[in-house]
Order: structure tokens, then sequence, then C-alpha cells
């Protein structure tokens, strides 16, 4: 091993003082560097679980009614009419005409709360990252053109012209996304 002797700091040249000086703040820099991206990757993994279940849930209900649950149930009802565990299935699977209120009902509201709640969680850690009030606000309005273009472009999808119709999710959502991060923005700064 090859190595080099040391001289003590006091009997170094100047320039030698200020080259250690500059390393040591180079490496000062990387420290605070590092923390601050582990303090950043830190604000990236935390994850609320339960939202994550919840949403889950709502993709996995989606997906049996994309798979045709409902229809299954209703095959297995021609068979056994009696059967109180394919009638329920068949209930909850379709929506109620006026009155009531079933499973399926359900899925719309629910992806409106979880935005609600993933908006409040994401803008807190954007804060905390030092983004800025018109950063949050253009990221906030981009979301919502994007979500209204993607709802249209659904509903408009293998149709001879756009449909301008606002009843799917994602356009009512970017509907109001934007509207509630504005008012999420006035009731935080009182």
């Amino acid at each position: 091993m090859n190595k080099t002797p040391q001289t003590p700091i006091n009997d170094r040249q100047p320039n030698d003082r200020r080259q250690d000086a500059n390393h040591s703040s180079q490496i000062s820099a990387e420290h605070d560097n590092s923390l601050q991206t582990r303090s950043s990757s830190a604000l990236v993994t935390q994850r609320l679980k339960s939202l994550d279940a919840y949403r889950g849930l709502i993709m996995i209900t989606l997906a049996f009614g994309g798979f045709g649950l409902g229809r299954t149930a209703a095959l297995q009802l021609e068979g056994n009419l009696n059967s109180g565990f394919w009638k329920a299935v068949q209930y909850q699977c379709g929506h109620a005409q006026w009155t009531g209120c079933r499973y399926w009902d359900l899925i719309q509201p629910s992806f409106m709360f979880m935005v609600g709640v993933s908006m409040a969680y994401s803008y807190a850690k954007r804060r905390k990252m030092g983004h800025s009030y018109g950063r949050m606000l253009g990221h906030a309005s981009w979301r919502s053109i994007v979500l209204i273009f993607l709802g249209v472009f659904l509903t408009s999808n293998g149709q001879r012209l756009v449909i301008w119709f606002f009843t799917n999710v994602l356009a009512q959502i970017g509907l109001g996304y934007c509207f509630l991060f504005r008012r999420r923005s006035w009731s935080s700064l009182g």
C-alpha cells in the first residue's frame, strides 16, 4: 500500500489549507445532498395503506364488473332460482333505479373520496418539498385538463363526433380537481 506522508495542518502552506477547506465544504455539501435525497425518498415511500387498500377494493370491484360478475349471477339464477348468494350478487352488481342504494352505486363517490384524500397528502408533501403555490396550481390545472380530455376521449371512443358529456368519472374528477385545489389552498392559508 502506497501512503503519502501527511504534514500537520499547522505546517502546511496557506494554499493547502484552502484546499482542505474546499474539500471539507464539498464533503459537507455531499452529506447535505445525501440527507436531502434520503428525506425526499422517505417522503415518496410513505403511503397511506388504508387508501391503497380501499383503491384496490374498488379496482377489483370494477374488474369483477368488467368480467361479467352480474351476468354470471343471472346465469346461475336461471338454473337455481332459490340461491340467496347469487341473488345478492346480482342485486349489488347493478344500479338502483331511483330509490335505494347498492354497492355498485358507491363506485363513483368512492373515486371522488379517494381523490380528495390523496390530494390532501400529495400537496402537503409537495409543500414540504418546497414547491411554490404557482407550481402546484399549474400541476393541478394540467392534471385537471388531462382528466377532462381522457374522460371525453373514452366517452367518444368509437363515435363519429366528439361527445362532450361529462358523465365519465374521469371527466367529473377533472372538472372538480382544480376547484378542490383552490378551495384547499385557501382554507390552509387562513
